[in-house]
């Protein structure tokens, strides 16, 4: 049987949840001290043979196994080598007697100096913390990509300004107006031109922020000056760097229904231009 850290039947245990497999219990003692004595580990089991490590392992699901290197079976390492969901080895060895087992993430001859097992143990949560983070960035770069899959609308649009050609993010437009066979985009960083048909583009913004106000004009709704205020029959919009837009007939029963919903979101939402 193995016993368990009382830490691990613990509501309140916070840590790197640690497995010792270990037959010599001199050895557990010691790293169990230091584990112990390190607010970042929580020890979750102690076993003496991989039989019981294996039942842990599956029990309580740990970051880190400190493992005898010669019981633990080469299969298994070779499967944690390449599952970043297996925890982070250190695989104990004898100083006087080199074991035979299989290849190590991380080794530790014993017995050791404190200053040496310790080493050990931080460089384990260095590798431990790292590969949380990459988890984390995996699971970041899904979330957008997915997101934008979902959206299908423009995040960035290619203008052009002075000859030179610029990604311009779509949250950082007031207004777009038509002119002609392009359009004139109105940002927080200035005017910019796009060779592109008004209506060709609205389609590919967000409709939830963009709407159309005049057959040759498109505005932000976070644009919007609401200390002004805009009544349904209003025949302009005014936005927050102080410009005037005309609101066609037929768009203003769709704006005035927007801004109000608009004025219901927390006043955060809503932007300024200094």
């Amino acid at each position: 049987m193995f016993a368990h850290s009382s830490l691990a039947s613990a509501p309140s245990a916070r840590g790197i949840r640690v497995i010792l497999c270990e037959p010599e219990s001199v050895i557990r003692d010691l790293l169990r001290s230091f584990i112990d004595a390190d607010p970042l580990l929580t020890l979750a089991a102690e076993t003496r043979e991989w039989r019981e490590c294996e039942s842990a392992l599956q029990d309580f699901d740990p970051e880190l196994l400190i493992a005898r290197l010669s019981l633990i079976p080469s299969d298994w390492h070779a499967r944690n080598d390449q599952d970043d969901s297996f925890p982070v080895v250190i695989a104990l060895q004898s100083a006087s007697t080199p074991e035979v087992g299989a290849t190590a993430s991380g080794s530790l001859m014993m017995p050791a100096a404190p200053d040496m097992v310790r080493r050990s143990l931080n460089q384990a949560v260095c590798d431990i913390y790292d590969r949380k983070a990459k988890q984390l960035l995996y699971l970041v770069d899904r979330y957008i990509a997915a997101s934008n899959v979902i959206s299908g609308y423009s995040s960035t649009l290619t203008v052009e300004r002075d000859g030179k050609t610029i990604e311009l993010r779509t949250s950082d437009i007031l207004a777009i107006v038509a002119a002609r066979k392009w359009v004139s985009v109105y940002a927080l960083s200035g005017q910019f031109l796009l060779r592109e048909p008004i209506h060709f583009l609205s389609a590919k913004l967000d409709p939830s922020i963009f709407i159309r106000i005049h057959r040759s004009i498109i505005i932000s709704y976070n644009y919007v000056d609401h200390k002004i205020p805009n009544s349904p029959r209003s025949p302009h919009v005014v936005l927050v760097d102080g410009s005037r837009h005309p609101v066609g007939p037929n768009y203003r029963d769709a704006l005035s229904q927007a801004i109000q919903r608009q004025s219901h979101c927390p006043s955060s939402l809503y932007r300024s231009v200094s």
